[in-house]
């Protein structure tokens, strides 16, 4: 059995390697305590450990060493390449692409040969773009919607009410629904202005924890929520 992990600013995700794709497990918040952390993933002994995470390299010591005790083998750091079948990443330094990023490419590539546009709306919003050849054409990084709404009220003085998640994609009549909405609306015109940057026969993918909520609002997008453990198997199948 192989157990991967999907470690992401505020939230891990676990799933194992299945026939088929990946068996999802659950997830879990956590704020740094990864040996707390790890005692709560599954106990049954894996094969091999696959992670991938944004946590930066200051904490994989810790991170590995709790792996590494709970289920007795060295976990698989996953690192973006800059070239792996079918695809090859537009960074001069592939090494400074969020392997989440890197892994949801994988993870679609292996589903289309055809151009595509993934996207990831979470603590951030990022889009890549690759084309029917494989070349990774590029992409951005942007505040995702609850980033984009804290950073709006946290440098105003907006008197506002509770937050709610009534994202209407539209035009608000109080303050508190012209915040939300000029957040939703931020997110839906920076990934709209992506896709006229994309061939126009690109599929579209999207993951993250913000999807659901702006999915509604877009067009033909394939909702895929554990993209990056997608792209895991895929690495973990090709070792």
């Amino acid at each position: 059995m192989i157990l991967l992990l999907d470690i992401g600013n505020t939230r891990l995700k676990w799933g194992r390697v299945g026939a088929d794709g990946v068996q999802y497990g659950g997830a879990l918040p956590h704020g740094g305590d990864f040996q707390a952390l790890v005692e709560q993933l599954p106990v049954t002994r894996p094969d091999a450990v696959w992670v991938s995470h944004v946590l930066g390299e200051a904490h994989e010591p810790a991170l590995v060493a709790g792996l590494t005790r709970r289920y007795g083998v060295d976990p698989q750091l996953a690192r973006t390449r800059g070239v792996s079948p079918g695809l090859r990443i537009a960074y001069t330094d592939p090494a400074r692409l969020g392997v989440d990023r890197w892994l949801g490419m994988l993870a679609v590539r292996q589903r289309t040969q055809g151009a595509f546009v993934v996207a990831s709306a979470g603590t951030a919003l990022t889009l890549d773009v690759v084309d029917d050849t494989g070349n990774h054409l590029g992409g951005f990084i942007a505040p995702g919607l609850q980033t984009a709404l804290s950073a709006t009220l946290g440098a105003t003085r907006f008197e506002t009410g509770t937050r709610t998640n009534a994202f209407r994609a539209n035009l608000g009549r109080d303050t508190d629904a012209c915040v939300r909405e000029g957040a939703v609306l931020s997110c839906l015109g920076a990934l709209d202005r992506g896709l006229t940057l994309a061939p126009a026969t690109a599929s579209r993918w999207m993951t993250g924890g913000d999807a659901p909520l702006l999915l509604p609002h877009l067009g033909h997008w394939a909702h895929r929520p554990h993209l990056t453990l997608e792209g895991l198997r895929v690495l973990a199948l090709e070792e």
